[in-house]
């Protein structure tokens, strides 16, 4: 068999095999004080035997309401002042908390919803006034639907969404 060299070098004609490092053990426990987003990210991962902090934000679908300090409790767990949202328009319910809206939209169309019916919002509890309610999310841009960005651009369904969660929001 010829050896095969680049540049004075040998080169090998086969891929070699890889070495397997066995990864450290982990403790999972929930810490009794987590850190809010973003200072963790949601995740800390600490050496082995420590303890791993996860902490998530609650998602929930609401479908009959949810109240003001609820949804501020939601903001602080994530972003702080902010919470995403996803609503279904046809059947008048509301996703909140998480992390991302696809996160929410698949929810709900694993609940039966219709894509073309679910659109993404961001909720500012301690604002007061027309900007408490942001229309913007990746999971709006529909050129099928011609909606060709982030935001809602039909009227129509702004007014829908805007009723929808003043009804849900008590």
């Amino acid at each position: 068999m010829t050896k095969r060299t680049i540049d004075g070098l040998p080169v090998a004609s086969q891929r070699q095999p890889r070495t397997k490092i066995p990864l450290p053990q982990l403790d999972v426990r929930a810490s009794e004080n987590p850190k809010p987003w973003p200072e963790n990210l949601g995740l800390e991962f600490i050496a082995r035997n420590d303890i791993v902090n996860v902490h998530m934000s609650e998602t929930r679908i609401v479908t009959q309401h949810i109240s003001l300090p609820e949804l501020k409790q939601l903001a602080e767990q994530r972003f702080g002042d902010m919470v995403k949202a996803v609503v279904d328009l046809e059947k008048n319910i509301m996703v909140v908390g998480g992390e991302l809206h696809s996160d929410q939209e698949k929810l709900l169309i694993e609940q039966g919803s219709k894509q073309e019916n679910v659109w993404g919002i961001n909720l500012y509890p301690d604002v007061v006034g027309d900007d408490w309610l942001e229309f913007d999310s990746m999971i709006n841009i529909r050129p099928r639907q011609n909606n060709r960005s982030r935001s809602v651009e039909d009227m129509n369904i702004q007014k829908q969404i805007i009723a929808l969660v003043n009804k849900l929001l008590q």
